[in-house]
């Protein structure tokens, strides 16, 4: 179960970060530009700790599928980007594809 904690922390961080990174267009608001430095610092502090239990290649993937996945509903509920069958179909093969690395 812990290794499987800190992936959710390692994903809620990465979700942070990038959020922070569209609100600070273009590193021109200095807020979220500290809260893209400090969150992508305690991502990949937990991401460290993810490689301890899980094969780089499972763990990358899993990271970013969910990270890809929950971006695209930050997006569309917060930012308002839209969303189409094309996204939806796209979200699904990368799931797909994560599931069939920890499968293997």
């Amino acid at each position: 179960m812990r290794p499987y904690l800190f992936l959710l922390v390692t994903i809620v961080f990465d979700i942070l970060g990038t959020t922070c990174l569209k609100l600070s267009h273009g590193f021109t608001i200095l807020l979220p530009t500290i809260g893209v430095i400090v969150f992508d610092v305690l991502l990949y502090t937990s991401f460290g700790q993810v490689l301890k239990y899980f094969d780089m290649s499972t763990a990358y993937a899993l990271w970013n599928a969910l990270g890809i996945g929950l971006i695209a509903v930050v997006g569309l509920f917060l930012f308002h980007e839209p969303f189409n069958a094309v996204k939806v179909i796209s979200l699904i093969l990368i799931t797909i594809g994560c599931v069939g690395l920890q499968l293997a």
